[in-house]
């Protein structure tokens, strides 16, 4: 289990219904919050990963036990950028769309933004901000980044990535 899944589910569970709702965790790494969308009652919970060797496990550890997980190898980096054939396809209305500690890491975070704004109506975000690991924008340039892209943006609370330095990860909700 990530270790700031449990802050992270205190953080976000209170804001979100995901009952009925179609849920895309892109970067789900161990699948700890496909694992709680699903028992909190999501009718279909893609989780993504670019690791072959998370997906395959979180395979096996949902297989008869989670049916309504289904575990996905790809990479996100080419949603709408290198790739416009494969995201998964869902009414938008219905599907909330989460990629925790992944931003960074994008070749075109903007444009990988904008194809979750399309896919989804509920995007939840946590970002590593600068002086945590690969962090690149500070809170306000950030908060503009999202504004930027969604309608209504709202910063949830953070995480607390690393207890001898408070290096906070912030959730973020937009819509």
């Amino acid at each position: 289990m990530n270790k700031r899944f449990p802050q992270m589910w205190d953080i976000i569970s209170p804001h979100v219904d995901f009952s009925g709702m179609i849920v895309i965790d892109a970067g789900c790494g161990g699948g700890d919050f496909a694992v709680a969308v699903a028992q909190a009652g999501a009718k279909e919970v893609y989780a993504i990963d670019n690791n072959p060797d998370v997906a395959a496990r979180l395979a096996l550890m949902c297989t008869g036990v989670y049916p309504t997980v289904f575990p996905v190898q790809d990479d996100i980096n080419g949603w709408g950028i290198e790739r416009e054939d494969y995201r998964p396809r869902t009414d938008s209305r219905k599907t909330i769309l989460s990629c925790f500690s992944v931003l960074p890491y994008l070749k075109d975070p903007v444009k990988t933004l904008n194809v979750f704004r399309e896919m989804a109506t509920i995007v939840l975000l946590e970002v590593q901000l600068i002086g945590d690991g690969p962090g690149t924008m500070n809170k306000q340039e950030l908060t503009r980044l999202l504004w930027s892209i969604f309608e209504d943006v709202e910063c949830l609370g953070k995480t607390i990535a690393k207890k001898d330095k408070d290096y906070g990860r912030h959730i973020w909700i937009c819509r």
